[in-house]
């Protein structure tokens, strides 16, 4: 059983890490309204992302910094569209790093003692 549930948790996947790195590397003159995760044939997660900047200057900005991210093996940057409040709105289609989003990775991070003195 213990061998059935480290392969279950060795291969499960959890989005949460994307959101983290998302946070961290958002300007404030960019937000994220809206995100759609898919899982392939062959387990790669991919996700589209819809999103709106200030200005054309503040996405491409914003698009250096996601086109750099380890969190990231592909970015492309799709449908930009001019608001009728003069921002500019946009679809990211990412494949994610795998290594972002492994759960075991994130067991990792916890401590398994309790760090309170008795």
């Amino acid at each position: 059983q213990l061998k059935s549930i480290r392969a279950l948790l060795t291969e499960h996947k959890v989005v949460s890490p994307l959101f983290q790195v998302m946070e961290k590397e958002t300007l404030p003159t960019v937000k994220w309204s809206s995100f759609i995760f898919t899982r392939d044939a062959k387990g790669e997660v991919s996700a589209v992302i819809k999103g709106e900047a200030q200005s054309y200057a503040s996405l491409a900005q914003q698009s250096k910094i996601i086109l750099d991210s380890p969190a990231f093996k592909s970015v492309i940057f799709d449908s930009l569209t001019l608001s009728d409040t003069g921002t500019v709105q946009t679809t990211i289609k990412v494949i994610i790093n795998p290594d972002i989003i492994k759960y075991s990775n994130k067991l990792e991070g916890l401590s398994m003692t309790d760090s309170k003195s008795s």
